[in-house]
């Protein structure tokens, strides 16, 4: 009788359900290394050494990026007139 208790045993400790196992282990490790991407940073391509404010550094980098936005729209039309 013990034979047949080891023989009913055997197939459920056979290497495929190890192999299927080890699969699904590694498809969880996978799926934990998917990380959310960070949010995307300003980069500052000029640096002030002194005693200014932070305010007092990027003032002159604020107004100079809206002149140039508002250069964009320009152009030499002389309304019509033609030289």
């Amino acid at each position: 009788m013990t034979g047949r208790g080891v023989s009913r045993r055997s197939p459920a400790l056979s290497g495929k359900e190890d192999l299927s196992m080890g699969e699904d282990k590694k498809a969880d490790k996978k799926r934990k290394r998917i990380v959310p991407k960070a949010p995307v940073q300003m980069i500052i391509s000029r640096e002030y050494v002194g005693t200014q404010t932070v305010t007092e550094a990027f003032i002159p980098i604020i107004s100079e990026d809206i002149r140039k936005k508002i250069a964009e729209g320009d152009t030499f039309d002389n309304e019509g007139l033609s030289a």
